[in-house]
């Protein structure tokens, strides 16, 4: 099931040379990694409503079971209905977006779910989508309708806008709503950017927003035109998007500064390994490892 190449192009960047891994396949559609310092990544697979746990030599295993629906009422869902985005804290408790659960839900260590919130000004979230933790622990999250039905709001029984929210341990706060349909969020290195995507047709954009000390959210503009559904960037501030095409590498004032094609497309990404440069990408129903 592995299969390996090596990239190249002209520029000099480490990703223009890169070495990519298929590492597992035959998912429905696979998203949200992130690395665990336990030495394993975890990814969902939301149609199958599970959470997987891959290591870098290709063991897989089935690391949670009903992760993002617990409950039979499926009528207002669409196929979408496991977990999506995943993160851990300083603590490294696994948080989990959950499309059928419209929540965002913590793991504990008996792998146990609970729910840490599902409902804002009264009503539940449309299907919380993917998410980040700033350094003090405030939480954001983008909150799309890919889960619902139709992949379409349902304003008279969920939130009727595709929001942008943030959950500081106390309270919820929607914080941005200029997308239709908002997807993967990261931080700049310094948190003083919050990138958010869309990879929807007719909104292809990943937009900045200022981030003050107090972790309110000021939108700033389009950074670059480009559809991408998870975001993440590196130490010197580029954003990596997860695209049709495979990875898309931008510069911190959207310059376009290489690819890392992929046979399929790329849903998510998630840096990890033992140094931290090993990038684990979801795309549908495969994982790639990509490597210096």
């Amino acid at each position: 099931m592995n299969s390996e190449k090596i990239v190249t192009a002209k520029k000099t960047h480490w990703f223009n040379k890169a070495r990519i891994q298929k590492i597992a396949a035959d998912f429905s559609f696979t998203e949200g990694p992130v690395w665990h310092p336990d030495q394993y990544f975890l990814f969902s697979d939301t149609p199958a409503n599970k959470i997987f746990q891959l290591f870098t030599d290709g063991t897989l295993l089935v690391y949670l079971e009903n992760s993002g629906l617990t409950h039979t009422n499926t009528g207002d869902l669409s196929d979408q209905v496991g977990s999506n985005g995943l993160a851990l804290n300083k603590n490294n408790q696994l948080f989990i977006c959950q499309h059928g659960n419209h929540a965002i839900a913590v793991l504990n260590e008996k792998k146990q779910i609970s729910i840490l919130i599902n409902e804002y000004d009264g009503l539940p979230f449309n299907s919380p989508n993917d998410l980040v933790f700033r350094s003090d622990g405030i939480l954001y999250f983008t909150d799309p309708p890919y889960g619902l039905a139709g992949q379409t709001l349902h304003p008279d029984q969920f939130q009727p806008c595709a929001g942008i929210y943030k959950h500081d341990g106390d309270t919820v706060e929607l914080a941005g709503k200029e997308l239709q349909y908002p997807n993967g969020v990261c931080f700049s290195p310094d948190e003083t950017c919050l990138y958010v995507s869309s990879n929807h047709p007719g909104e292809r954009y990943v937009l900045k927003y200022k981030v003050s000390s107090k972790g309110n959210i000021r939108y700033e503009g389009i950074l670059v035109k480009e559809n991408a559904d998870g975001i993440k960037t590196d130490w010197q501030g580029n954003i990596y998007m997860a695209t049709g095409e495979g990875i898309l590498v931008v510069s911190p004032l959207g310059e376009k500064l290489g690819l890392i094609p992929l046979p399929g497309m790329a849903t998510n990404l998630a840096w990890g390994g033992t140094s931290g440069e090993t990038l684990c990408v979801t795309a549908a129903n495969s994982i790639y490892l990509v490597t210096p």
